[in-house]
């Protein structure tokens, strides 16, 4: 059994929270059904840490209540060292549940809440979750149009846990002991955060208990002693990058647009293509897909653009956002075509979960970071083989397409 059980809400988060473990071996588990079964003792015995997609992040509060708690508690009973509940890190999601699922499914002790990474600009103080020195709720975050942030406040934020006590630690508090429920953190500094994970490590006895985002997880892979097996590296050889965004965020959409000025091929799908179920199987989709494919065998970088997004008035429907990112990762499989190998880089757990649904691939396997912020996987599906690059929408500077190119060609 792996010491440690890793549980995130969708993939891009998995992968995020999973990366300092990954010189100890991580197995990563794409869908919530086979995480429910390696959860358990028959888990994988290779790997120190196993992350599972939990894929609950646009599910109702409810039916992510009931997926979480599944997987924790086959994690629990199988005698885990430690539990971990990745969070997101400017709080979206359906963490108050997720957080009370947890709970209720392993042992009812302390379960400890530390959602700030500050070196990224997150940090809790007084109870309140700030963004780069703004309330996240007033941040771009409280106007995403697919996830918005509803509330800054900790304690509004763990009030969807029912009947789960919660428990505010300041910065000179110290950890609580013998209290059960929540406890979750004031943390404005990496130093804080480092040591707040030293004090759980050494002061819990049982099943450590865990919530936070990946820079928590970075700290506590500084405490917890796992065996290293020697950073993992790629079976892939191609130093030749294909790059599909499909992230409306304009932060993915200025990468595209960068590459593309500094010479790129690039191949755009508009909005309503990327609706359209059939737009792969029309001619003018095959006729992309065909051209894209082609670009990709001989040009360093080439992108395909799927970032087109008019905003509408209120939250996109969830509905709206599964068609995408369902069209788009059927889009890549085809503009991979019969290629059995490569390196392709994507934006969004969504499409890449997408992705590996098509190529009926569950299992990944983790090498670390490309760039930081920048997660490498491998990918297999019998005799094919992929190397993949994947970053949340939002992610790095303009120039980071050519940045990952340039690493690729050594």
């Amino acid at each position: 059994m792996p010491t440690l059980t890793l549980i995130a809400d969708d993939l891009t988060g998995t992968f995020d929270a999973s990366v300092p473990f990954a010189a100890a071996g991580v197995s990563v588990v794409t869908s919530f059904d086979a995480g429910v079964r390696s959860a358990g003792a028959q888990g994988r015995q290779d790997a120190a840490v196993l992350a599972i997609n939990a894929d609950s992040r646009h599910l109702d509060s409810y039916n992510a209540f009931l997926r979480v708690g599944f997987l924790v508690e086959h994690a629990y009973q199988a005698g885990c060292r430690v539990i971990f509940k990745k969070t997101d890190s400017v709080l979206r999601g359906n963490i108050g549940p997720e957080l009370a699922a947890m709970w209720e499914n392993a042992g009812r002790g302390c379960l400890h809440f530390l959602p700030a990474w500050p070196d990224m600009g997150r940090v809790t103080r007084d109870g309140v979750h700030y963004v780069d020195g703004q309330p996240v709720a007033q941040t771009r975050f409280g106007k995403d149009p697919f996830d918005p942030v509803a509330t800054s406040s900790l304690a509004d934020l763990l009030s969807t846990a029912e009947n789960v006590p919660a428990l505010h630690v300041g910065k000179d508090d110290p950890m609580p002991t013998g209290f059960s429920g929540i406890a979750y953190y004031d943390i404005q500094t990496t130093q804080e955060l480092e040591e707040r994970c030293v004090q759980i490590a050494r002061q819990t006895e049982g099943t450590i208990l865990l919530a936070g985002c990946g820079g928590l997880a970075h700290a506590f892979a500084k405490v917890l002693a796992l065996d290293g097996l020697g950073g993992p590296k790629s079976n892939v050889d191609s130093a030749r990058l294909l790059v599909l965004f499909g992230s409306v965020n304009p932060v993915s959409q200025r990468q595209c647009a960068y590459a593309t000025a500094q010479g790129a091929p690039t191949f755009a799908v508009s909005e309503a293509q990327k609706l359209d179920p059939n737009f792969t199987t029309s001619a003018a989709g095959s006729a992309l897909c065909r051209a894209a494919g082609q670009s990709w065998d001989v040009a360093p970088i080439t992108v395909v653009d799927a970032t087109s997004f008019q905003p509408k008035e209120g939250p996109v429907p969830n509905q709206v956002r599964a068609t995408i990112s369902r069209n788009i990762g059927v889009l890549l499989n085809a503009v991979i075509g019969e290629r059995k190998s490569g390196t392709v880089a994507v934006a969004g757990g969504d499409v890449l979960l997408s992705f590996l649904n098509t190529v009926d691939s569950p299992h990944v396997r983790l090498l670390g970071e490309v760039v930081p912020g920048v997660v490498d996987t491998e990918v297999t599906s019998g005799e094919r083989a992929y190397r993949i690059l994947t970053k949340s929408g939002g992610f790095g500077e303009d120039d980071l397409i050519v940045q990952l190119a340039n690493k690729l060609q050594g």
